[in-house]
């Protein structure tokens, strides 16, 4: 059986070799971060099962053809309905994922197209809540698709095929801190969240709007202008002494000095905390560690484990080893954001 494999960005060593320890495969095509591979018929099972690491979607192709120059559209529309077959009885969205075709159709050219085209044919188009997924993906001028209930694909088998929602205020990191949200179900719970590694203040101003107070340590300086204008009250301040009593006025409290200076006498109520330094794993974990005491219960911990080289599984091995017995990691995968780095969630153990 064929399907359609995507892994994140900068992984390409790892990728292969993590797929090889899930299921027997071969590659049929491919492009950068992503290929076809043929693969026994329970690879989703396998891979569920497994929680990779490097491999992000999962989808089970279909449909096959080889894309024309003279016929650019109408290949396409032909590979589309040999996915769709009989056996799709109710409303269609689809979308497409253009890897190197190049030739003058943007992605959202081809699904304008095939939405229009398949409404000719009869068929029902909705964008916002249809009863099917019909997803495409051009490479190399081969055209792969497949088409699968929509209520019964995850958000991460969508991602590939379009751009994150969310519009960065601060930096561009913001974008893998809401794919982490998602990703790991994390929600404001009316607590502190702590931002280890600050600046520029993306972490910290995502963090708060939605719904956390906010407590950002870092030397450095943050975009305090983009904060304000996105509506979110800062305080600066070079200690952590008053940091309950200034937390009561300001949404995000600046702590301006090295996260191993600081230290909490009010604060016991820490719900989630976020580390994105630019350290080693060992040091960003002992970081964290510092905090144990001001974290409350059921409270969790995102970190971007940085790998300054392509050993990728002695970086995930040294966070292991670093974040012990105190807190239970539940993933650790590389989003599609991550650039040389993976993120790691945790939850902490009962006190």
């Amino acid at each position: 059986m064929l399907y359609f494999l995507f892994f994140s960005n900068g992984f390409e060593q790892s990728r292969e070799s993590e797929l090889r320890r899930i299921s027997e495969f071969k590659i049929v095509d491919s492009y950068r971060n992503a290929i076809i591979a043929s693969a026994p018929a329970d690879l989703e099972k396998k891979v569920a099962k497994a929680k990779p690491i490097f491999l992000y979607s999962i989808f089970p192709i279909s449909a096959t053809v080889k894309i024309t120059e003279d016929e650019y559209l109408e290949s396409i529309y032909k590979l589309c309905m040999k996915a769709i077959g009989t056996s799709c009885a109710g409303s269609i969205k689809a979308e497409c994922l253009d890897l190197n075709s190049k030739r003058g159709y943007s992605a959202k050219d081809i699904e304008v197209y095939v939405g229009k085209r398949l409404e000719e044919d009869g068929f029902s188009v909705d964008l916002k809540n249809p009863d099917f997924f019909l997803y495409l993906v051009l490479m190399n001028m081969k055209g792969y698709a497949g088409c699968g209930r929509y209520a019964e694909l995850s958000r991460s088998y969508m991602e590939p095929f379009r751009h994150y929602g969310h519009e960065y205020k601060v930096s561009r990191s913001e974008l893998k801190l809401a794919e982490a949200f998602d990703e790991f179900g994390i929600k404001a719970k009316d607590g502190v969240a702590l931002d280890i590694g600050a600046a520029p203040g993306g972490w910290s101003l995502f963090m708060a709007l939605h719904g956390f107070r906010v407590i950002a340590i870092d030397k450095g300086s943050l975009d305090y202008d983009a904060i304000k204008k996105a509506g979110v009250s800062v305080k600066v301040t070079e200690d952590g002494k008053e940091a309950g009593k200034l937390l009561k006025k300001f949404e995000i409290l600046h702590i301006k000095s090295d996260a191993a200076k600081v230290s909490f006498k009010d604060i016991s109520d820490i719900r989630l905390l976020a580390n994105d330094a630019n350290l080693q794993p060992s040091e960003s974990c002992g970081l964290m560690g510092r905090f144990y005491g001001s974290m409350g219960k059921g409270s969790e911990i995102i970190m971007t484990i940085k790998c300054a080289t392509r050993n990728v599984e002695s970086y995930i091995k040294e966070a292991k080893d670093g974040i012990g017995d105190v807190w239970q990691i539940d993933r650790i995968m590389a989003l599609p954001s991550n650039r040389q780095e993976v993120m790691l969630h945790a939850a902490m153990k009962k006190k």
